[in-house]
C-alpha cells in the first residue's frame, strides 16, 4: 500500500538537481517501444497471422509510451524551469530543440513519398504528400486538420511533435498558473486532470461514423479527437506539470515496486475490454504518472538505478532524434524489401533487428550533427546588450499615407492564414467577401491582397492589366514549362500570344471537333454495364489523348506514345508539387528527381523529335503543331523549336486537368439532378438522333451548353496570382510594388450578391432573360484580358462534345454513401469520384 512521504530524500546539497539521468534514460526505453512496434506491427512483416495479432499488443504499449513522453515533457520542464525565464527564450530554446530534426526528418519522408511514388505497406500514403498535408506536416499544424491525410503522414511521428509544439507554446502560462496553486490543494487539481483524460475517451464515443483501419475500431473523428487532437493530449502535459510540482513541495506519494508494476500491468490487460478509445493514453496514464516521480526521486537521493547508465543517458539524450527518424527508415526499408512481402519469424525479427539499428545510427548522426550544433549555437540565452544612446532627433513632419489594411481575422503568429488555407481553403477564401473589397491575408509572413470586387478584379484583369505581372506560382512554373504563353508577361506574352492564336481560331477548332469526339468514343468504347468508373481518372485520361491528338495527326508507336503519356502525367503532378516546394529541394539526387528529370527528357525527345519531322518537306499534318510551325510574326519571324515545344507543354498542362475535371463534374451534377439530366438527355436524343455529335450540333445544344456553363461557375479555379509591378490603388487601398495579389474565380463565382442561390445547380440561370453572368468581371472560369485563357474555345468544344458522347448512351450514377471531396489544387476537382455506369439502351 502507498505511504505517505513527508519529502523527498534528499542528498547533501543544499537543492534537489536539476538533471535527473534516469528519466533520461526512460526516455530511450519509451522510444524503443514505439520503435519496435511501428518496425514490427504496423509494417506487418510476419506472414503468421497469430504472431501478427500477438504483436498487436504492442499497440496500446507504444500509445502508453507517447502518453508517458507527455507526462515526462511536462514534468522535465517544471523541474527544471528557472523561476524568471522570459517566455521569448523558452520558446527559442524548444524551436531550436525540435524544429531542425523535425524538418530533416519530414524532408526524408517527403521525398521518398514523392520520389518513389510507392506504397510502404504502412500507414503513411504518397497522398500524405501532397502540397498541403506535406506544408502542414512541416509547419507542425496537422493535428488541427480532422483528416488522417494529415495528422497521420507523411512522417506519422511528427503528429506528436505537433502536440508538443502546442504544449511549449502554452507552457509558461500553465507554469505560472500552476505555480499559483496552493500546495495543498495540488492533489484535487491533480485529480480533476488524471480523471479528465478517460472522460475524453468517453466522449468520442458519442461520435458515429465508419471505421478508418481495419485494426482499430474507430471512426476518423474518434480517432483524432483522443488520438491527435492537442487541446485533448494537453492534458497529459499538464499533469506532468502538476506531478513535478508536488515532488518539488515534498507532497509526492511513495508508491512501492509491487504497485508501480501491477498497476499499468492491470491497467494493459484491462486494455482489451475497454472502448477502443482507451488505446490512446487513457488507460495506461495515471499508472505510468506514477513511473515518472518515482524515477525522480530514486535520482533526487543518488540511488542506484538501472536507467542511470551511462550508455542508456547517451541513448535517451538521442531519444528525440531516434523517435523522429525512425518511421522513414522503416517506410523506406518496407520499400526496398517489398511493401506487400511477408516474412518469417527469424528473418522477420532480423529484419525488425537491422531497422533499430539503422535507425539507432540515423538518430545518432542526427543528434550530433543538427541537434547538438544548433542548439549551441541558437538555444543558449543571448547577451545583454545595453542601448547605445542616440543623439536626439529632430522630428520632422511626416507624410500623409492611405489607410493601413488590417490583415482578415483567424491568423496566427509566424503561420498567417496558412491553417485556414490548408484545412478549409475553399470556405476560407469564399468567406472573405465579406470583409471588403481588398482583403489582406498573410502566408506565413508573406502579405497578399485579395480582390473579391468583380470591378476591381476586372481593372486588375483588363483596364490596368500593365500594372501587374504574373505572380509567384507562375515564375515557378516557368522553370517546368519554359516560356509559354501561360508563363509569360509582358511584351514577350503578347508576341507568342498573336503567334499562336491562329491554332485556335474557329474554323481550326471545327476541325479539332472530330478528334475530340475519337477521344470520348474511345474512353466509353470499353464500359461495361454496371461497372463502377473512376470518373475524375477517366476523363482526364480522356483529356489528355484529346489534346494530343490535336497537337499531333502523326501516329506514335504504341511504346512511344505510353513513355509519352507518363511522361506529361509525371510532369503535371511533379510541376504542380515544386511552385510549392524549396528551389534547393529540387537539386537533390533522389530518385524522383531523376524520374521527373527523365520525364522531361522523354518529352522533349518526344516533341523535339516531331518537330524536326515536321520540318522536312512534305510532312506537314492538319493539326497545331503544323500551325505553330508556319505561323510568323510582323517581322517575318518564326517561332524557335524551344518556343514551339514550350507552348506545346503548355496546352498539356493547361488542357487535361481542367478540361477533365469539368467533364467529370458535370457527370457529378447530372448524376445528382434527375431533372436536369432528364432534360439534357431529351435534347440530345431530338437534335442527334442517336448519331455521334459534330461541330455543326454545338450551336443545337442550349442547355447542354448551360450545363457546362453551370459547372464551370460552380467548380472553377479557386485561385490566381498577379503581382504589381508598382505602387497601385485599387479602390480605396494602395498596394505596394511587388504585392502578391490574388482572386479567385471560384469564391467570385459563388458569391450570393451576383448569383441568387450560388450553391444550387441551375443551368437555366444562364437563359437569356434571366441574364445569370452578374456584373462584368464575376464570371471569369477562363480569366480575361491579355492574359484570358487563349484555349477558352477550343475547352467549350471538347467539354461539350464529350458531354455529348458520354450521356447520348450512359446514364452515371453515383455510388451510395460515396463521398466525393472537392479538392483545391491546380484547378478544384473531385476526389473520390466514383460512379456506375448504366447504358440508356438496352
Amino acid at each position: 500500500m502507498p505511504a505517505a512521504s513527508p519529502g523527498p530524500a534528499a542528498p547533501d546539497s543544499s537543492s534537489p538537481p536539476r538533471d535527473l539521468p534516469s528519466l533520461t534514460g526512460y526516455r530511450f526505453v519509451l522510444a524503443l517501444v514505439v520503435l519496435i512496434c511501428h518496425a514490427a506491427f504496423i509494417s506487418s512483416v510476419y506472414q503468421d497471422k497469430r504472431l501478427h495479432d500477438l504483436l498487436g499488443l504492442t499497440l496500446p504499449l507504444a500509445t502508453g509510451a507517447v502518453a508517458s513522453f507527455f507526462l515526462l515533457s511536462g514534468f522535465i520542464l517544471t523541474w527544471s524551469a528557472p523561476r524568471h525565464e522570459p517566455r521569448r527564450r523558452f520558446w527559442r530554446r524548444r524551436f531550436w530543440k525540435i524544429v531542425p530534426n523535425h524538418m530533416a526528418a519530414w524532408l526524408v519522408a517527403v521525398v521518398f513519398l514523392v520520389t518513389t511514388a510507392g506504397t510502404t505497406g504502412m500507414l503513411a500514403t504518397p497522398t500524405d504528400a501532397e502540397p498541403a498535408p506535406a506544408l502542414a506536416n512541416l509547419l507542425l499544424i496537422q493535428n488541427w486538420i480532422p483528416d488522417e491525410h494529415y495528422y497521420v503522414g507523411p512522417n506519422v511521428p511528427a503528429w506528436s511533435i505537433s502536440c508538443e509544439a502546442f504544449f511549449y507554446l502554452l507552457f509558461p502560462f500553465l507554469l505560472t498558473a500552476v505555480r499559483r496553486i496552493a500546495a495543498p490543494r495540488l492533489w484535487r487539481w491533480w485529480g480533476a486532470v488524471a480523471a479528465a483524460i478517460p472522460l475524453m475517451a468517453l466522449v468520442s464515443l458519442l461520435v458515429n461514423g465508419p471505421t478508418l483501419y481495419d485494426w482499430l475500431p474507430l471512426n476518423g473523428t474518434q480517432l483524432w479527437f483522443v488520438y491527435a487532437f492537442p487541446p485533448v493530449r494537453v492534458l497529459e502535459f499538464t499533469l506532468g506539470i502538476l506531478t513535478a510540482r508536488l515532488v518539488q513541495e515534498g507532497r509526492w506519494i511513495e508508491v512501492r515496486r509491487p504497485v508501480l508494476i501491477g498497476l499499468p500491468v492491470a491497467a494493459f490487460a484491462l486494455v482489451p475490454v475497454l472502448p477502443a478509445t482507451f488505446v490512446f493514453g487513457a488507460a495506461l496514464c495515471v499508472p505510468l504518472a506514477l513511473v515518472i516521480p518515482a524515477l525522480a526521486r530514486k535520482d533526487i537521493a543518488a540511488r542506484a538505478s538501472v536507467l542511470r547508465h551511462p550508455r542508456l543517458v547517451a541513448l535517451g539524450q538521442s531519444s528525440y532524434a531516434l523517435y523522429i527518424i525512425h518511421y522513414p527508415i522503416i517506410m523506406i526499408a518496407r520499400h526496398v524489401l517489398g511493401p506487400e512481402r511477408k516474412f518469417g519469424a527469424a528473418a522477420g525479427t532480423l529484419l525488425v533487428l537491422c531497422i533499430v539499428a539503422l535507425s539507432l545510427l540515423a538518430s545518432h548522426l542526427l543528434y550530433r550533427y543538427c541537434e547538438v550544433p544548433l542548439m549551441r549555437r541558437y538555444a543558449r540565452p543571448r547577451p545583454h546588450r545595453t542601448p547605445t544612446p542616440r543623439p536626439q532627433e529632430i522630428p520632422m513632419p511626416r507624410r500623409a499615407e492611405s489607410p493601413v489594411l488590417p490583415p482578415a481575422p483567424g491568423g496566427l503568429p509566424g503561420l498567417g492564414h496558412v491553417l485556414p488555407l490548408l484545412r478549409a481553403p475553399l470556405p476560407f477564401i469564399t468567406s472573405l467577401s465579406s470583409l471588403g473589397d481588398v482583403v489582406k491575408v498573410r502566408i506565413a509572413h508573406m502579405p497578399a491582397y485579395v480582390v473579391t470586387d468583380p470591378e476591381l478584379v476586372r481593372r486588375v484583369l483588363v483596364t490596368s492589366d500593365h500594372d501587374f505581372t504574373q505572380g509567384r506560382v507562375y515564375e515557378k512554373l516557368a522553370q517546368f514549362l519554359g516560356e509559354g504563353v501561360g508563363t509569360t508577361s509582358g511584351r514577350k506574352h503578347r508576341r507568342l500570344r498573336r503567334l499562336i492564336q491562329p491554332a485556335f481560331h474557329r474554323d481550326r477548332i471545327a476541325e479539332y471537333a472530330d478528334t475530340m469526339r475519337t477521344a470520348a468514343e474511345n474512353t466509353v468504347a470499353d464500359w461495361r454495364p454496371g461497372q463502377e468508373i473512376s470518373v475524375d481518372s477517366a476523363m482526364n485520361d480522356m483529356a489528355l489523348t484529346a489534346v494530343t491528338a490535336c497537337l499531333f495527326a502523326t501516329e506514335m508507336t504504341p511504346r512511344a506514345a505510353a513513355e509519352f503519356r507518363e511522361s506529361i502525367l509525371t510532369l503535371f503532378h511533379g510541376a504542380v508539387l515544386r511552385t510549392l516546394l524549396p528551389t534547393a529541394w529540387e537539386k537533390l539526387p533522389t530518385p524522383g528527381n531523376r524520374r521527373y528529370r527523365r520525364a522531361i527528357t522523354v518529352a522533349n525527345r518526344a516533341i523535339d523529335e516531331t518537330i524536326t519531322t515536321y520540318r522536312a518537306p512534305g510532312q506537314r499534318r492538319a493539326d497545331m503543331l503544323t500551325l505553330l510551325l508556319d505561323s510568323r510574326d510582323d517581322d517575318g519571324d518564326a517561332l524557335t523549336d524551344q518556343q514551339i515545344r514550350d507552348q506545346v507543354i503548355t496546352f498539356l498542362f493547361a488542357g487535361v486537368e481542367t478540361t477533365g475535371a469539368t467533364v467529370a463534374w458535370a457527370l457529378h451534377e447530372l448524376g445528382r439532378h434527375p431533372e436536369a439530366e432528364k432534360r439534357l438527355h431529351d435534347e440530345l436524343d431530338t437534335v442527334l438522333g442517336g448519331r455521334p455529335p459534330t461541330w455543326q450540333d454545338l450551336c443545337a445544344l442550349p442547355y447542354t451548353g448551360r450545363v457546362v456553363t453551370e459547372t464551370l461557375r460552380l467548380h472553377a479555379p479557386w485561385l490566381i496570382l498577379r503581382r504589381t509591378l508598382h505602387p497601385v490603388r485599387l479602390g480605396d487601398v494602395t498596394l505596394p510594388e511587388g504585392a502578391e495579389v490574388v482572386y479567385s474565380p471560384y469564391a467570385l463565382q459563388r458569391d450570393p450578391r451576383h448569383f441568387p442561390d450560388p450553391e444550387v445547380f441551375d443551368p437555366d440561370r444562364w437563359l437569356p432573360e434571366r441574364d445569370g453572368a452578374g456584373p462584368r468581371g464575376a464570371f471569369v472560369p477562363f480569366g480575361a484580358g491579355v492574359h484570358k485563357c487563349i484555349g477558352d474555345a477550343f475547352a467549350l468544344t471538347e467539354i461539350t462534345i464529350a458531354l455529348a458522347v458520354i450521356c447520348s448512351g450512359w446514364r452515371m450514377r453515383a455510388r451510395p454513401g460515396a463521398a466525393v471531396r472537392e479538392v483545391a489544387a491546380a484547378t478544384t476537382h473531385p476526389k473520390g469520384l466514383t460512379m456506375t455506369a448504366e447504358p440508356r439502351f438496352p
